[in-house]
């Protein structure tokens, strides 16, 4: 199953599962006229043996830049279309930098299709949305930056932060709710997956962070990080390196969470207690 968000050279997926089949985003560019069309397409299953294809329409403005979709589990017939804009721009230190404005657009199903119901405002990239204690939960990333100064030339290093949010509605209005955010500081993001109690991480330090101990490569290990979200914050429970190198997350099942481990096979881990999660077998 799938269950995980791997961080690589990619953003979220560029198509999504809904309870009507499939969607998703298509970015085409027409040499003859030399424009570009960015639009969803849908595939509805619903009635298998004749599957029909609807094409959504997008906004063509090129400041606005399309991130990905996202399931939507926790409202049935929908899903989430992650996209930003700039905002505005500020100096500091003499380095310019862009501010961006991140939204969720979510889509619902009917009688006419696929239709915008909610135009959503987060701070940073949508990862996931999910359900958790009756209500929907919105869970993103952004950077925070500060400035290194050394010897041998000052740079600008990022650090990621996550932010837990949920659904509520303001006249009328579905709106996102800012309950808490982790600031991972010297840590780059590996994976990320989750349920409704917990959230589940794995980090690496970045290469800075190493070369101020003088720590080889070789000794370079991935962190498994459990954050308990019952009471609806970022509560880290568990921090601990595993020792492994390029671990993947692919998901958690009833308090089962699953990680690959390359060249090793699959390992099952108890999350009962995410304070000791427990390696069950491979």
């Amino acid at each position: 199953f799938w269950g995980g968000y791997w961080f690589n050279y990619y953003s979220n997926d560029s198509w999504v599962t809904t309870d009507h089949g499939l969607v998703f985003y298509r970015n085409s560019y027409d040499y003859q006229t030399r424009t570009r069309l960015r639009q969803l397409v849908s595939v509805n299953l619903d009635t298998i043996t004749a599957p029909k294809v609807e094409e959504i329409p997008l906004s063509q403005n090129t400041d606005q830049t399309y991130l990905g979709l996202v399931p939507d589990p926790a409202q049935q017939g929908t899903f989430l279309m992650s996209y930003r804009e700039p905002s505005g721009s500020y100096t500091s230190s003499g380095k310019t930098f862009t501010s961006y404005k991140y939204y969720a657009l979510r889509y619902q199903y009917g009688v006419n299709g696929w239709l915008q119901t909610d135009k959503i405002n987060l701070p940073g990239q949508l990862m996931k949305t999910f359900a958790s204690g009756g209500e929907t939960l919105f869970l993103t990333y952004d950077y925070t930056y500060f400035k290194i100064y050394n010897s041998a030339g000052d740079y600008w290093q990022s650090s990621f932060r996550l932010n837990l949010l949920r659904q509520i509605e303001v006249n009328g209005k579905n709106v996102a709710e800012f309950l808490d955010d982790h600031k991972f500081y010297a840590y780059r993001l590996q994976g990320v997956t989750l349920d409704e109690n917990r959230i589940v991480v794995n980090a690496r330090h970045n290469y800075s962070w190493y070369k101020a101990l003088g720590i080889p490569w070789s000794d370079q290990s991935d962190q498994l990080q459990i954050f308990d979200i019952s009471k609806l914050t970022l509560d880290k429970a568990y921090d601990e390196p595993t020792g492994t190198y390029n671990m993947r997350l692919m998901g958690i099942n009833d308090s089962r969470l699953f990680m690959n481990l390359p060249g090793d096979g699959v390992l099952a881990v108890d999350l009962s207690d995410p304070k000791q999660p427990t390696g069950l077998q491979f």
